[in-house]
């Protein structure tokens, strides 16, 4: 283990100094000089860390003290500043003067400072202001809620408009081919080694902007003093959630999310011999849950279009003459289904596909798939349709994502059927 010294250290006649990197053999010795209150010594990761920190401290000494030249303004610390809700805020604005030092309301003053300004911007000048802030982090909240498929995914950030990764090159289960090149061998004692490494691709998830541009009228503003800033910001909460959740499914990757339809990774399991056209049968999802990568099968869930419910309540085993129902409980449709097919639930959505087409029944695990994105960012203008006797809002979402898997897997026995965390029924057409 190497170890960096946090101070002298001697050590069985032989004298060590600070800053000095040492290797050590023996963990428990080297655990030994970084416990305590007062270590020795820290890893070598800890000590890079440590000086790049303090080199960052010691420039920001450096630099000259701001010179505060204004009071800090009455609502500048309110994520609302100082606004009950969204919709006071909008009426507020609607009322004000852009040409007269935004009328007479102080608390749009404070949004000056937070007006957007910058090239191809709304000017504040113009009419234009950043709304709140926390209403921007409430359409956040509602895009990642629990119901929307974004929240089931494995969701990293970036401080810019893209991150690579390094993902892992596994395409088999063949020996030598196992995570993406390492192998063990069985060895004589005494034997020499025999060297592997593993293989890495990238994956680049690069932020696609989505839009969404709603106009409100004067007389809503005038009329609505309840419920207005709930409105919208559900409104664009739930279409920004609805665009980034069918493009998970649907998405061709182009200028947008690469969905499971369109996945290199994705497993289609074939029709039965002579299936009739738009039905589903016990066959197909015994198989469609046997080309599931196995690690996700507890993770995993079904997600269907809801109008192959009655499919689903159809489906039985043969047993003798009669036959055993595969998804409702044995009391029969009496009592509720229990909503779990092969252990796991079965979650309508409204972007699977029709009865019969790809894509109508899914056996997905999400936590297969990453996605990164950048907070909602929320605006107005009073001046855009001010000869309509509209105010626009606008909301923009930065958002991508695909599958971990850049391909299927071929195991390591039966080579012939190919694994995926993502599973699709063929068309029955």
């Amino acid at each position: 283990m190497l170890l960096c010294l946090l101070k002298d250290f001697d050590h069985d006649g032989q004298k060590f100094l600070k800053d000095q990197t040492v290797e050590i053999a023996d963990e428990a010795f080297a655990k030994s000089l970084m416990d305590g209150d007062d270590p020795t010594a820290i890893t070598q990761e800890e000590y890079l860390r440590k000086k790049a920190r303090e080199s960052a401290e010691v420039e920001a000494a450096k630099r000259p003290k701001p010179t505060i030249t204004k009071v800090r303004a009455r609502f500048e610390d309110d994520p609302m500043s100082g606004f009950k809700d969204f919709g006071q805020f909008a009426r507020v604005v609607r009322k004000s003067d852009a040409k007269s030092d935004y009328g007479w309301d102080e608390r749009l003053k404070t949004m000056q400072g937070k007006a957007i300004t910058g090239m191809g911007e709304f000017i504040d000048s113009d009419g234009g202001f950043l709304v709140p802030e926390v209403v921007s982090q409430t359409i956040r909240e509602r895009v990642y809620a629990e119901q929307n498929l974004i929240a089931r995914t494995e969701q990293l950030t970036t401080a810019g408009n893209s991150l690579t990764l390094l993902a892992n090159a596994e395409t088999s289960r063949a020996t030598g081919s196992r995570q993406g090149g390492v192998r063990g061998y069985w060895m004589d004692e005494a034997g020499q080694f025999t060297a592997s490494k593993p293989n890495f691709r990238r994956m680049t998830l690069k932020l696609h902007k989505l839009g969404v541009f709603a106009y409100v009228t004067d007389e809503m503003l005038e009329d609505s003093f309840t419920g207005l800033g709930a409105y919208l910001t559900t409104a664009a909460g739930r279409e920004i959630s609805f665009m980034v959740s069918d493009a998970m499914v649907n998405g061709n990757g182009a200028n947008a999310p690469q969905g499971l339809l369109t996945a290199p990774c994705l497993v289609s399991v074939a029709k039965e011999t002579g299936q009739a056209a738009a039905t589903i049968v016990s066959e197909n999802i015994f198989k469609m849950y046997a080309r599931m990568w196995a690690p996700s099968w507890p993770s995993s869930a079904w997600f269907i279009n809801q109008s192959i419910l009655p499919q689903l309540l159809n489906l039985n085993l043969k047993v003798g003459t009669g036959g055993v129902p595969v998804y409702l409980p044995p009391g029969g449709i009496s009592v509720a289904p229990y909503g779990m097919l092969m252990g796991r639930p079965i979650v309508p959505i409204e972007w699977a596909a029709a009865l019969g087409t790809v894509g109508d029944i899914i056996l997905a695990d999400w936590s297969q798939y990453v996605s990164i994105s950048k907070g909602v960012q929320t605006a107005m203008s009073i001046h855009l349709r001010f000869d309509y006797g509209e105010q626009v809002y606008r909301f923009s979402f930065r958002v991508d994502a695909q599958p971990l898997w850049n391909s299927a897997l071929t195991p390591y026995k039966d080579t012939e059927q190919k694994l995926s965390p993502f599973v699709v029924l063929a068309s029955r057409s």
